[in-house]
Parts: structure tokens; sequence; C-alpha cells
């Protein structure tokens, strides 16, 4: 019986912590994608910038960060699945293919308000359909302060 009782607080300790919830928002799978088709659709995209430094910004403010990329390959470009490491990061990113020699953009909404007070980076990842390297990083620092 005790074992029973052991077993059973195990099993429900694993259950509340399954990822679902908050975190689940920050991960957006682009099914129909069809990057995993079997044929070679990659290409080659390049970005304006991976990294922005946002500086000092007051507590509270929803910050706004684009990264605008071309598609400089001979096939479209796809976004497959998006990540964002942490709750305060909303994004919003071309579901369909960019045709090639097109430009499009991944722009990160930063939700500051629950932020605390200090320098942090943040950062967002992408599987893609690119060529060699498919996963791409988009990243910001920034720092909050009261004022």
């Amino acid at each position: 019986m005790k074992w029973l009782l052991w077993g059973l607080a195990v099993i429900v300790l694993f259950g509340a912590c399954n990822g679902f919830g908050k975190g689940e928002k920050n991960y957006v799978k682009n099914y129909g994608s069809g990057i995993a088709s079997g044929k070679d659709d990659s290409t080659t995209v390049r970005w304006e910038s991976t990294f922005y430094d946002l500086g000092v910004r007051k507590r509270g403010t929803d910050i706004d960060v684009e990264y605008t990329f071309e598609n400089t390959g001979d096939k479209p470009f796809l976004i497959d699945s998006i990540y964002g490491t942490c709750g305060c990061t909303l994004f919003d990113f071309p579901r369909k293919p960019v045709a090639p020699g097109r430009s499009g953009s991944v722009t990160i909404r930063y939700v500051s308000s629950e932020q605390p007070l200090a320098i942090m980076q943040r950062s967002i990842y992408l599987k893609t359909n690119t060529k060699g390297h498919p996963f791409h990083t988009l990243a910001f620092n920034i720092e909050l302060t009261e004022k």
C-alpha cells in the first residue's frame, strides 16, 4: 500500500510538470509546410540582422522587434516551426512560403510588464528549409528600468 501511494505521488508530480500551459503558447508548428516531404526543397536565406541591442527601456511597455529576411535561393522559403524561450515573447511569422527573391519578416513582441529590472537576452528559434543549417536563432538584448 505504501508503494502504491508513492507511485501515485510520482505520477501526479510528473503529470503536473508535463510542459503544458503557459509555455505551450511559445511553440508553433507550421503543419502542412512540406519540409518533411522527402524532396530537396531547401533554399538559402539572408537575414538583415539576427541580433538587436534594444538598449535601456521602461518596464511595462510592449516592444516589437522585426527581423527581416530575403529568400536568396531558388525554392520557396518555409518556416516549419518557431519556439520562444520565455512566455514574455510572442511572435508573428509568414505561415505561407516566401517565393525566391522575395522578402519577409519575423516580428517578436516582448511583453516586459512581468519581467525583472535587469539586463537580459531573449531568443526565438526557427526550423526552416534552408540548406545545410535549417535552424536559425533570432535574439535581442534589453535593459529594463523603472523609469
